[in-house]
């Protein structure tokens, strides 16, 4: 139940969806990701509208030179990133940039990260390199002024490719989901805005002032099959445990928009708005709260 309630609640704050490479969900680190970020697996030959992809280094390293160029060619739309994790193969990362990763000599000092330096005892490989650029304010750089992480906009209003040393899935890191969502929506906030052919819905969301909040009482609404305050609030208190804090939330305010918009009425949820639901990050956690009722 703990790790159903933290989805919930990084649901109401974090838009981008994060995809795993099928090799990658299939491992051990993978799992351990889905289960502490609420990943999703993508096949190659489906790469997602938008959203953060992750890869390992191996895995990367090891594609043939055409499929590189089209991951590359992928991260060029805004809406976009692709960042590759540890393990690495000591040799260069990307054809398209002169990134290696090397092994280190010794154990990296502090980055003055909360999770960057929890991992730094793990970290074995540096990014050595010019290309792109690295923030200080996020533990890209430990003290002795070697390099965890990278990242390259290839142009002003492109995505993001980017590269860490941190190891992402380490146990060490279990109990910060909620910073290494952080870390992660930093790169998806330099990606730009995706493209209008892309997110028509959020675009459409947007036009209606469609808040996180009102998401997560949508999601209620859905799962609940009750559109009322006081309904939602005794199904509320029916829960094991809280997940929603209503108060801090708003309800009203919250179903006044969603009835706004048109995605509720006065006795269900409507079909648009069962629709918006879908097309949203927040779909998952609809279904999961219906099965858990």
């Amino acid at each position: 139940m703990n790790n159903y309630l933290s989805k919930i609640y990084l649901a109401k704050i974090y838009l981008a969806k994060i995809y795993l490479a099928c090799e990658l969900a299939d491992h051990r680190r993978g799992r351990f990701l889905s289960s502490l970020l609420n990943t999703e697996p993508v096949d190659k030959d489906l790469l997602p509208e938008t959203g953060i992809l992750l890869f390992t280094g191996e895995h990367y390293q090891s594609l043939p030179e055409k499929q590189d160029e089209e991951m590359w060619k992928w991260c060029r739309q805004p809406g976009r990133v692709l960042l590759i994790l540890p393990p690495y193969r000591e040799t260069k990362i990307c054809i398209n940039t002169d990134w290696t990763a090397v092994y280190r000599n010794k154990e990296p000092d502090s980055a003055n990260h909360v999770f960057a330096d929890k991992t730094a005892s793990e970290v074995i490989f540096e990014i050595q390199g010019q290309d792109g650029e690295f923030s200080r304010e996020l533990g890209h750089e430990w003290s002795d002024f070697t390099i965890n992480t990278r990242f390259i906009k290839q142009h002003s209003s492109s995505g993001i490719f980017a590269a860490t040393c941190l190891p992402l899935w380490s146990i060490s890191l279990l109990d910060n989901g909620e910073n290494i969502r952080s870390w992660l929506e930093e790169f998806y906030k330099l990606a730009g805005k995706p493209s209008a052919a892309t997110q028509d819905q959020q675009m459409e969301n947007a036009d209606l002032h469609i808040e996180p909040e009102d998401y997560s009482v949508l999601v209620c609404c859905y799962a609940w099959d009750e559109v009322t305050e006081k309904g939602i609030l005794n199904l509320g208190d029916e829960m094991p445990v809280s997940v929603f804090d209503f108060e801090k939330l708003e309800l009203s305010k919250r179903l006044l928009n969603l009835k706004t918009a048109g995605y509720i009425d006065n006795y269900k949820i409507t079909k648009s708005g069962v629709k918006a639901l879908e097309l949203s990050p927040f779909w998952i956690y609809a279904q999961e709260l219906k099965e858990a009722r």
